[in-house]
């Protein structure tokens, strides 16, 4: 019977060295390991209809091999494993191609276009009643028109409509 553990560890030790000798895994090590892994998964899980739960050294090569940082691929590895390799309520066919969008999610939060989550979104529909009621108080004396506007009340007005329109465009609200 083969052990997996020891498999995993040779196929660390063998990266490791791979990676002493170039900086960056070699194409050569990252097939080594994956089919390694593969193999030691095939031998746990047998060759079910099902797709084979990765262990966390075959989803770090992976991640390693698309640009992903280690901290990326033990997230994912944790996220799934906590919810049964499930993606909704079925089950995963392809961890691979679940990765692929993991890494355009990844490169999204990177740029900071990304989608907001709940927190943010509250925090930035807040703010911008906050904007919209300063900008009122500071428009209503005003609004007769008997009186001119101050210098310093047109700047903050023109820097409060300037946020509001960045804030709605953050939110996707039409402006």
């Amino acid at each position: 019977m083969i052990d997996p553990q020891a498999i995993i560890e040779s196929t660390r030790a063998r990266v490791a060295a791979e990676c002493l000798k170039q900086p960056v895994l070699s194409c050569q090590a990252v097939i080594l390991a994956e089919e390694l892994c593969a193999a030691v998964n095939r031998e746990l899980h047998g060759r079910a209809s099902r797709m084979a739960r990765p262990e966390l050294p075959e989803v770090e090569l992976h991640f390693a091999k698309i640009g992903l940082p280690q901290g990326e691929a033990v997230k994912f590895h944790a996220h799934f494993e906590a919810n049964g390799w499930k993606v909704g309520r079925n089950p995963m066919k392809s961890w691979h191609h679940a990765s692929t969008t993991w890494k355009a999610n990844w490169q999204e939060r990177q740029q900071g276009n990304g989608h907001l989550n709940g927190a943010e979104r509250v925090q930035h529909n807040r703010e911008l009643q906050d904007v919209t009621e300063r900008m009122r108080q500071i428009k209503a004396p005003y609004m007769d028109g008997i009186v001119d506007w101050t210098p310093s009340d047109r700047e903050k007005f023109s820097k409060l409509k300037a946020r509001k329109i960045e804030l709605k465009q953050i939110l996707g609200i039409k402006t």
